[in-house]
């Protein structure tokens, strides 16, 4: 098993995009922060190429752990390659996810959330408009 395996629904791709995704495993991001716009974007960005949602599982030193195509219910971690802790203690996992239409959680992504004793599961819908800034502030002139 490669550093760089993709897991999930891969039949169909191309290769660049298989690269896309493999490219994935090379970013790093900040600890402190469950993602960030720059990674979000790109995870955006390749599941709209896709059309297909994509998941990355990242530990607390913001290391990409592992990346699927679908959802957090196809690509989850199996449990015998979760970290060993105790029952009620979390994994130190997070799952951030893209989803193409704007809906809650499935109630079988929050039991996959559950059973891998998620840090944080973090869901981006990815509208077929691009990026779409929500907040206060000014926009970018």
């Amino acid at each position: 098993m490669s550093v760089e395996t993709i897991y999930g629904h891969l039949q169909g791709l191309k290769s660049s995009q298989l690269k896309q995704l493999q490219r994935l495993y090379h970013l790093r991001l900040p600890g402190d922060r469950l993602t960030t716009p720059e990674f979000a974007q790109r995870l955006a960005a390749i599941s709209s190429d896709l059309n297909s949602p994509i998941c990355a599982y990242i530990n607390r030193r913001g290391q990409v752990m592992r990346v699927g195509v679908g959802s957090p219910i196809q690509t989850q971690i199996p449990p015998s390659e979760l970290p060993r802790y105790g029952a009620e203690r979390l994994s130190g996992i997070r799952c951030i996810s893209t989803q193409l239409k704007l809906e809650a959680p499935s109630a079988a992504t929050l039991t996959a959330m559950a059973i891998q004793r998620l840090d944080a599961l973090v869901m981006l819908s990815v509208s077929g408009g691009g990026f779409e800034r929500r907040g206060g502030g000014q926009p970018d002139m």
